[in-house]
């Protein structure tokens, strides 16, 4: 019971408080990988990470995910980029250490 509770009530409740709370969420991002690593800007910021720093990464159908924490990633929507800008994030990803999807480095 206490698992639905949290599943379906306080998780979608915290989603849409952060959601409300976090205004670079809504700005569009305009995203340039190159061989060093990935920079995303917004109009009122600007990341540039390098592949070194990134502790896993995965994928599914509808999205690419490259993660900074266990729990933090960025997620790239795959019908918002080609997928010859996929294969060469997985491919920088690959050649830094991140040998294969879902494994963590170190």
């Amino acid at each position: 019971m206490w698992l639905g509770i949290l599943r379906f009530i306080i998780v979608p409740w915290q989603a849409k408080r952060a959601w409300n709370e976090f205004s670079l969420i809504k700005e569009p991002i305009d995203l340039t990988l190159t061989e060093t690593g990935f920079n995303l800007a917004q109009p009122s910021a600007t990341l540039e990470s390098p592949w070194q720093n990134m502790i896993a990464w995965n994928e599914w159908a509808e999205v690419f995910a490259i993660y900074v924490t266990r729990q933090q990633a960025y997620i790239i929507p795959k019908d918002q980029v080609s997928p010859e800008h996929i294969e060469f994030a997985r491919k920088c990803l690959i050649e830094s250490g991140l040998s294969k999807k879902g494994k963590r480095r170190g």
